[in-house]
C-alpha cells in the first residue's frame, strides 16, 4: 500500500523479481531463457504445524482496499463503482513525518464519510510511514509512544471511524518495543469500543534468513506478537520486482504467494490472516542490452530511465490495441505485454527494442483469490483502487 511504495522492498528484493522473469520463450518471443523456479529459490522450507491445522476453505472472502490520498478522485470512482463487493475501505489519509508528527492528508473526507455511512461500509484509514527514523523518535520514548497512540484514538472517536490501519513498512529491530507497545495499546481501546485494529505487514514466507530487502524490519514484524494485538494483519504479498530492479518480472508470482500463506498460517489465526494483492504493473524494461535497464517507458517516457514507473491497468489497457504480443505466463500467472517504440508511437524510435510489462487483471487474480480461499483465510486487500481492473472484485464474493 502506498504512495510510490513501490520503492520499499529494495535493491536485494528486486534481486529476486530478476532472477523470477519466466517462459518468455514458450511463446516464440525469444527474449530470455526460461528458468525453473525450483532451481532458482525454495519456497518450500520446512515450517512450524499450522496454528489453525484444518482449514475450511472460504465461500466468501472479506475485502478491503486502500485509495491513495494523492489518486483519490480515481480510487473513489472505482469504489463507486464497485462498493457492494466492499466490507470495508482504507483510505491513506495519515503519513508520519520525521520529526514523529503526524501529517494529515484526509482528501474527500466528507464525501468518504457520507458515502461509507449510506452504503453500511465500515471507514478504516491508514496511518502510512516508510523510514525508520521517522518510527523511531516515537518509539525510542514511551510517552511519546503514548501521545501518538492518543492522537489516533482522537481521530478515531472524532470522526466514528471503524478502526485504523498502521502501515509501518521501515522499523529498526531495536524499535520493536515501542512498536508492539503502540499496537497493544491501540488494540485494547479498539476493541474495548467493538472498532477494528489492522496492522500491515512485509512479506516473508520462512523463519530462515533471506537475501530480501528490509529483512531488519521483516524480524521486527514479528507476526504471532502482532497477531496477539491486532483483529487483523494485511500482509503485503507483492515487490518481487520492484521499481529499481533491473530486469522485468512478476511482482507476485502465485508459487510465492502460496508460500506466503503456507507460513502465515503457522504464526496467525487464519480468521486474522488477510491477503493484500497488487492491482499495478511496472513499465520501464528493455530488453536491449546495449540499453541501461530500467529505460524510459510507454506510460511516462520523461521517468528516470533508471527506475520504471508504476502504472494502473487503465495505463496498460490504453496501448493494448496496437501492443498485440500479451499472454500468461503459466508460472507466475501474470500477464506479460511486450511491445515496441512504433506499436505505441506510431514511429520507429531510437530502436526496434522491445520493452516488456507483467499485469494484473481480474483473470490473474483469480488464482490468488482461490489461493487466500483454499486456504480459509479471513479475506484480501488490493493495493490500489483507481485505473485498476474492476472485474477483479466481484471474484472474492463468489
Amino acid at each position: 500500500m502506498r504512495r510510490k511504495i513501490f520503492l520499499t522492498c529494495g535493491l536485494l528484493f528486486a534481486l529476486l523479481g530478476s532472477i523470477l522473469f519466466l517462459r518468455v520463450v514458450s511463446r516464440g518471443v525469444g527474449i530470455f531463457q526460461s528458468i525453473p523456479l525450483s532451481a532458482r529459490y525454495d519456497f518450500s522450507p520446512a515450517t512450524p504445524k499450522p496454528l489453525n491445522p484444518a482449514p475450511v476453505m472460504s465461500n466468501k472472502l472479506t475485502q478491503t482496499a486502500w485509495i491513495p490520498d494523492w489518486d483519490f478522485a480515481k480510487g473513489m470512482q472505482s469504489l463507486k463503482q464497485s462498493y457492494r463487493n466492499f466490507d470495508n475501505i482504507s483510505p491513506v489519509w495519515y503519513y508520519l513525518e520525521k520529526d514523529g508528527k503526524v501529517r494529515e492528508a484526509k482528501k474527500g473526507l466528507d464525501e468518504m464519510l457520507k458515502f461509507t455511512a449510506e452504503n453500511n461500509l465500515k471507514l478504516i484509514p491508514s496511518i502510512a510511514s516508510f523510514d525508520p527514523t521517522h518510527v523511531g523518535v516515537v518509539f525510542e520514548d514511551p510517552e511519546k509512544v503514548k501521545r501518538h497512540v492518543e492522537y489516533l484514538l482522537d481521530e478515531v472517536e472524532k470522526y466514528d471511524f471503524a478502526g485504523l490501519d498502521i502501515d509501518y513498512e521501515a522499523i529498526y529491530y531495536h524499535h520493536q518495543p515501542g512498536y508492539l507497545s503502540m499496537l497493544r495499546q491501540l488494540y485494547e481501546a479498539l476493541d474495548k469500543q467493538g472498532k477494528i485494529l489492522s496492522v500491515t505487514v512485509l512479506s516473508k514466507w520462512t523463519d530462515q534468513a533471506l537475501g530480501i530487502g528490509l529483512m531488519e524490519t521483516r524480524s521486527t514484524q514479528d507476526w504471532f506478537a502482532i497477531s496477539e494485538v491486532a483483529h487483523e494483519v494485511r500482509i503485503m504479498a507483492y515487490e518481487v520486482t520492484a521499481t529499481v530492479s533491473e530486469s522485468p518480472g512478476p511482482i507476485s508470482p502465485v508459487p510465492w504467494v502460496e508460500a506466503i500463506l503456507r507460513y502465515a498460517t503457522t504464526r496467525i489465526p487464519r480468521e486474522k490472516v488477510v491477503l493484500a494483492i497488487h492491482l499495478y504493473a511496472y513499465d520501464g524494461w528493455s530488453q536491449n542490452l546495449d540499453y541501461v535497464s530500467p529505460y524510459q517507458g510507454f506510460i511516462n517516457p520523461y521517468l528516470d530511465k533508471f527506475q520504471a514507473d508504476a502504472i494502473t491497468y487503465a495505463d496498460v489497457l490504453k496501448k493494448l490495441p496496437k501492443a498485440k504480443r500479451q499472454f500468461m505466463d503459466e508460472i507466475s500467472k501474470e500477464k506479460i505485454l511486450i511491445y515496441t517504440d512504433k506499436d505505441i508511437f506510431d514511429k520507429t524510435g531510437d530502436s526496434d527494442a522491445d520493452y516488456i510489462l507483467m499485469y494484473q487483471d481480474a483473470e490473474t487474480m483469480q488464482y490468488r483469490i482461490d489461493l487466500a480461499k483454499e486456504f480459509g483465510i479471513a479475506g484480501v486487500a488490493h493495493w490500489r483502487m483507481g485505473g485498476e481492473d474492476l472485474r477483479v472484485y466481484p471474484l472474492a464474493k463468489k
